[in-house]
């Protein structure tokens, strides 16, 4: 009995080890840290415990899991939110200043066509010399369709 009294002593003189507790301010970087892609067994050593040391990897994705999943996804909700506004004219959700400049706005307009709607500018010019027979140049064919002219 005696051997595990001198135990707990020792343990209780130590102190032990404070346990990790993250701050709101940590969860926001961690979080915005996430949405930048930046691999967690980097993060964590930004992230410090009372100590001012680096907490271990383990400790990190125990304590901050929710931020990891969902940063990516907060940001870019932020990102589309503001944008969408912009181009509507109407203020941004966090409450600042909107953009009125008819020209940003059109083309903020056109970027998010492009990247969430798939839409495409192209300006291509297709040259093609078909041959005929005998390797001569085949004449072109002219029809009209819908009122409008179309080259064969």
């Amino acid at each position: 009995m005696r051997g595990i009294g001198n135990l707990i002593e020792r343990i209780v003189a130590k102190g032990g080890r404070l346990r990790f507790e993250p701050t709101p301010e940590q969860r926001r970087d961690v979080e915005m840290m996430a949405a930048l892609g930046i691999p967690p067994e980097q993060m964590c050593q930004i992230v410090r415990n009372k100590n001012e040391k680096p907490i271990r990897l383990r400790t990190f994705l125990r304590h901050f899991q929710q931020e990891i999943e969902t940063g990516a996804i907060k940001v870019n909700a932020s990102v589309v939110s503001f944008i969408i506004a912009t181009i509507l004219g109407t203020a941004p959700p966090e409450g600042g200043e909107p953009i009125t400049d008819e020209r940003v706005r059109a083309k903020l307009a056109i970027f998010y066509a492009r990247a969430q709607l798939g839409w495409q500018t192209t300006a291509r010019k297709e040259l093609t010399n078909p041959t005929g027979p005998g390797g001569r140049p085949a004449p072109f064919t002219y029809r009209i369709v819908r009122g409008e002219r179309w080259r064969d």
